[in-house]
């Protein structure tokens, strides 16, 4: 049950939270919890009012419930919340893949290496973004 690379994968599963929980490089994340302010105090905004020469061109919001939740965690709670909430969403993507991919005739060092280099791979575009809901 409890062989080396079964603790090797489970360790591999609690690092990657940490390495999920990354702080806010995104320079669009601004973008979203703004939009997400305005669908929050109006609704999803019909037209571009953000941009002086694009007033009249309509705004798609193809986000728009991610950037309701940015807008409402940071407004109210701050970045941390942010972060630890797309860690959490990012995790259980990965929990998902990990577990879809795990089968008792495969070797699980081979999992627990590639479940470790996934999450090595992606140290630079985990944190709070909206593709990480379509992980």
């Amino acid at each position: 049950m409890f062989n080396p690379p079964t603790i090797l994968l489970g360790a591999v599963l609690i690092l990657g939270f940490a390495a999920f929980t990354t702080p806010q490089f995104d320079p669009d994340f601004w973008w979203t919890a703004r939009i997400g302010l305005e669908i929050l105090s109006r609704w999803v905004p019909q037209h571009n009012y953000f941009t002086f020469t694009a007033s009249s061109h309509p705004f798609i919001s193809q986000e728009w419930g991610s950037e309701a939740i940015d807008g409402f965690l940071y407004s109210h709670f701050g970045m941390t919340p942010v972060i630890l909430m797309f860690a959490a969403v990012t995790w259980v993507g990965f929990f998902l893949g990990v577990m879809r991919v795990n089968h008792p005739d495969r070797s699980r060092w081979v999992l627990a290496v590639g479940a470790a280099l996934v999450v090595i791979s992606g140290v630079q575009i985990w944190g709070p973004s909206p593709q990480m809901f379509s992980f």
